[in-house]
């Protein structure tokens, strides 16, 4: 019988395999995988996770994956390890950490399917937008993947993490996943429901303005078959205006676009960069005391602050039959939205502190939210749990 030419790339990816294996059965570590947005970034869910790991357990490692660690490294805190996201050591931390928390990266990455986890190890896919207006994947009429998702796979992810009875039948159809649901709300929104005074004074340093000035945020999503218009029928000085006038306090202006499409349309005011300024959206949602946007899943998560969140959606027919679709009408929701400026200036002329809390409990109930402020505790109980096989951690 003929043997088998292997490639060099073959035999590369072959003994990739086997050192996998190899470490991964016999040099477990107590130490924790991170990555968040493909390594591009320290935030969302697995930042906070992370950091109240440490606060409660500061013996267990911990490890980043970034796209350039070097940098990075200046970012985050000093107990982070940071390797290089793709290259070999990060072949040895997946094969050596009880468990993996991701974000996104590992569902979309044809690769880990080549990397899979033992029995001993975790899985935790915290996803980042648990109450998105947009449908994605599966939930798209015609969509197609050319390979499947790792949670797909049977065994591969133990839990994806849901913020609320809203989004569970939408992770289980957009992903095609029937595994576990990690039903504690949102890691990166505890912060919401607890603020802490001094952080957010600390972040208003950071941005330049004084404690007593108000914060109105722009954050469009992303759209794949339609161009952002907002940015050019939003009169944001005028909204500006009648902000000050109506609550006689200054008020800056921030815009945040989304890391896909960041920087291809920008507002035609002065503005403080939010993607610059923050890293973690969570910061951002925080010091802000009014949030525009349009479809973008933040909108779900910044009326847990009981502080207004609009909707500007002048481009709706056309965004709902070109592009991906919608879960719900928005028209049919309690969301307060906007179709041009005029209306958008009478919704804020509209405001009043009754309104507004009245409108973020019915949010609240409309998604069915399960954030108390505690997603991070009882996320690191179910990973301390796992790595130190229940016994008493100091």
């Amino acid at each position: 019988m003929r043997k088998k030419d292997y490639s060099k790339k073959d035999k590369k990816k072959l003994f990739k395999k086997i050192y996998y294996w190899f470490f991964r059965t016999f040099f477990l570590k107590n130490k924790v995988l991170f990555i968040s947005f493909t390594g591009e970034q320290y935030s969302d869910n697995p930042k906070a996770i992370s950091e109240y790991l440490h606060k409660i357990s500061p013996q267990t490692k911990q490890v980043w994956l970034f796209e350039k660690p070097e940098k990075m490294k200046k970012i985050v805190p000093d107990y982070i390890k940071c390797v290089k996201f793709g290259e070999k050591q990060f072949i040895h931390e997946l094969a050596t950490s009880k468990v993996w928390v991701d974000n996104d990266c590992f569902l979309y990455s044809k690769d880990i399917l080549d990397y899979p986890k033992s029995k001993k190890q975790m899985v935790i896919e915290t996803w980042h937008g648990d109450r998105g207006l947009k449908k994605c994947f599966y939930a798209v009429n015609g969509y197609k993947r050319k390979f499947p998702f790792t949670v797909e796979q049977k065994g591969f992810c133990d839990y994806i993490m849901t913020a609320s009875k809203f989004a569970e039948p939408v992770i289980r159809e957009m992903f095609n996943y029937n595994g576990n649901l990690l039903k504690v709300g949102y890691p990166r929104n505890d912060c919401l429901v607890n603020p802490n005074p001094e952080k957010i004074r600390l972040l208003k340093v950071k941005m330049g303005i004084a404690q007593d000035v108000k914060v109105l945020t722009y954050a469009p999503t992303f759209k794949e078959k339609i161009k952002n218009q907002i940015v050019d029928h939003i009169d944001f000085e005028k909204v500006l205006t009648l902000l000050e006038e109506k609550t006689k306090k200054k008020w800056v202006f921030v815009y945040r676009g989304h890391h896909l499409g960041y920087g291809k349309e920008v507002p035609k005011i002065n503005f403080i960069d939010g993607n610059k300024t923050f890293s973690d959206m969570a910061d951002l949602l925080s010091v802000t005391d009014m949030l525009i946007t349009d479809y973008s899943s933040c909108s779900g998560d910044f009326f847990l602050t009981n502080r207004p969140v609009i909707l500007y959606i002048n481009d709706y027919e056309q965004y709902k039959n070109s592009d991906r679709g919608l879960h719900f009408n928005i028209e049919d929701s309690p969301y307060f939205y906007a179709k041009n400026n005029d209306e958008l200036l009478k919704v804020i002329n509209n405001f009043t502190k009754e309104s507004i809390i009245n409108n973020c409990k019915r949010l609240s109930e409309f998604y069915g939210c399960y954030d108390k402020g505690n997603a991070s505790e009882e996320t690191c109980k179910i990973i301390l749990n796992k790595i130190y096989n229940g016994e008493k951690i100091k």
